[in-house]
């Protein structure tokens, strides 16, 4: 339904970690980390040095794949890692139907918002934004 190609729970390899595994080889993608959602007091943790365990091999594994302009909050980057269980889903969904499912998801009581886009594979994996 809504072009959907790909869903999965955001767990142990944290939101980066899953992107990955979806892209495969050929694709890349752009995040407007601004539009993350995150918990009450998570991004506060992350800037305290409060961390997983699973954080540091999860921020290993983006060696070189992430393109992060200096302007962006690097609380939000390292949420990328979070490895959270039970976490929230990461969908793909087509562009012209994300907002048919954005409001198809608020009528089953979640709130799925669009973070990013799909994009040709460049030098960088994922260019955050």
């Amino acid at each position: 339904a809504y072009g959907a190609t790909a869903c999965t729970d955001i767990t142990g390899f944290g939101l980066l970690g899953h992107l990955l595994e979806m892209l495969g080889s050929k694709l890349g993608a752009r995040l407007e980390l601004a539009q993350l959602p995150l918990l009450p007091g998570a991004a506060e943790q992350i800037r305290a040095g409060i961390l997983s365990t699973m954080h540091a091999a999860n921020a290993r594994s983006a060696g070189g794949l992430l393109e992060v302009p200096p302007t962006v909050d690097e609380s939000r980057v390292q949420m990328l890692f979070d490895p959270q269980t039970s976490g929230g889903l990461l969908v793909c969904v087509d562009k012209t139907q994300a907002t048919a499912f954005e409001n198809f998801s608020q009528s089953k009581g979640f709130s799925l918002k669009p973070i990013g886009r799909l994009q040709e594979k460049g030098e960088v994996t994922i260019k955050i934004i």
